[in-house]
C-alpha cells in the first residue's frame, strides 16, 4: 500500500515538541544575561520619562494654582471641555448600550455647563472671538439668577465631585477615569476654598507632593538601575 504524501495544512496545529521548543527557546531568552539587561535598561529610561513628565505636571497645575480660585477656574474649564470631548466620543461608541447611552448624554452636557460656567468671557474676547462672548454671559447670567448655588465656591465644588464620581464609575484607568479624577480634585479644591484654604496651602500642598513623587520615582530607578548607568 502506498502512503499518498499529504502536505501541512495551514490551520494544523503545533506538534508537541514543536511547542515544547519553542517554549524552552523563550525560556532561554528571559534567562538571557543580555536580554535581561536591555529589559532593565528600557524599564528604567521609561521610569526617568515618567519621573520627567509627572514634574512638569506639577508644575503646570502649581502655575495655576498660585493664581488661587481665578487658576483652579481655569483648570475646571479645561476639565469641562475633556469631559464634554470624551463624552461625545462615548456617545457615538455606544450608541446600542441604553444606559450607557444616557449616563454619556448626561455627561456631555454636564462638560459643556462647566465649560459655560467657566469660561472667561474677555479671554474670548481678547481672542476676537466676539461670537462666543454674548452666549458665555448670557448663560452665566441666568445662572446667577436660576441656579445661583453654582456661583459659590461649595456649591460648584460639589458639582464638579459629583460629575466626577459619575465619570469614574464608567471604567477603571480610562479616559473617563482620568478625568473623573482631574473634576473631584478640582472640586474638592474649590470646597477648600470655601472653608479658608488659601493658593499658597494648595501650593505647598503641589511641592510636598512633588517631593514625594521625587522620592518615589527615585527608589524605583534605583532598583531598576541598569548596571554602568550614571
Amino acid at each position: 500500500q502506498v502512503c499518498a504524501f499529504q502536505p501541512h495544512s495551514p490551520g494544523a496545529t503545533a506538534s508537541p515538541i514543536t511547542m515544547a521548543a519553542a517554549e524552552q527557546q523563550g525560556q532561554g531568552l528571559l534567562n538571557d544575561p543580555q536580554v535581561q539587561e536591555l529589559a532593565k535598561q528600557k524599564a528604567y529610561e521609561g521610569l526617568e520619562k515618567g519621573k520627567e513628565l509627572g514634574s512638569q505636571a506639577i508644575d503646570g497645575l502649581r502655575h495655576y494654582i498660585k493664581k488661587g480660585p481665578t487658576g483652579v477656574s481655569f483648570l475646571c474649564f479645561a476639565g469641562g471641555v475633556a469631559m464634554t470631548v470624551c463624552g461625545v466620543f462615548e456617545t457615538i461608541g455606544g450608541l446600542l448600550n441604553p444606559f450607557s447611552l444616557v449616563l454619556n448624554v448626561y455627561l456631555v452636557m454636564f462638560g459643556i455647563v462647566t465649560v459655560l460656567l467657566e469660561a472667561d468671557a474677555e479671554l474670548f474676547r481678547s481672542m476676537k472671538m466676539e461670537f462666543a462672548v454674548k452666549p458665555i454671559m448670557g448663560y452665566q447670567a441666568k445662572v446667577n439668577e436660576q441656579a445661583q448655588f453654582l456661583t459659590t465656591m461649595l456649591g460648584r465644588g460639589g458639582f464638579y465631585i459629583f460629575l466626577g464620581t459619575l465619570a469614574i464609575s464608567q471604567c477603571i484607568f480610562c479616559l473617563y477615569f482620568l478625568v473623573g479624577i482631574w473634576m473631584i480634585v478640582m472640586g474638592a479644591m474649590l470646597v477648600g476654598f470655601h472653608f479658608g484654604y488659601t493658593a499658597e496651602d494648595y501650593e505647598a500642598g503641589a511641592h510636598r507632593a512633588r517631593a514625594q513623587m521625587a522620592a518615589g520615582m527615585a527608589g524605583l530607578s534605583d532598583r531598576n538601575q541598569p548596571a554602568g548607568a550614571v
